[in-house]
């Protein structure tokens, strides 16, 4: 039973809300025109893989490798974070939890250098259901 609710919880609650800083950020004003802006046609209901990569393909290679490192440590995380859970392992959890943290952060500032807002959105969105879909798996 602990199972099933912490795996609904963990996937319920977007990666976005996991990782928090200490102090809230205030917004003065946004420049968005060398950002990339959404691509035409893709949906938010598209495969989550073909999300990231389409926008991933639009940045320079360094940035494009960068992202990928991260996201592949994020995703391999997700397994290992639901077995410690299960065994109640609390150095580990949060030995995890940093890592995670650590990764989707980098993630998010870089989505924040590259993308307008909408784009975040969606690129977020897209993580949430990739890692969705890799908990499932890995029950």
């Amino acid at each position: 039973m602990h199972t099933r609710f912490f795996s609904a919880l963990f996937v319920s609650v977007p990666l976005s809300t996991m990782a928090f800083s200490a102090e809230e950020e205030f917004t003065i004003f946004t420049l968005e025109a060398n950002l990339i802006a959404e691509i035409k046609g893709l949906q938010a209901d598209d495969n989550p893989d073909q999300i990231i990569n389409s926008y991933y393909d639009l940045l320079d290679k360094d940035a494009m490798v960068r992202l990928n490192l991260h996201r592949a440590q994020l995703i391999s995380l997700t397994p290992r974070y639901e077995i410690a859970y299960k065994a109640a392992d609390s150095p580990e959890l949060s030995e995890l939890m940093d890592k995670i943290s650590f990764h989707w952060g980098v993630i998010q500032s870089m989505h924040a250098q590259q993308f307008v807002r909408s784009v975040q959105k969606l690129l977020s969105d897209a993580y949430d259901q990739k890692l969705l879909d890799v908990s499932r798996v890995s029950q």
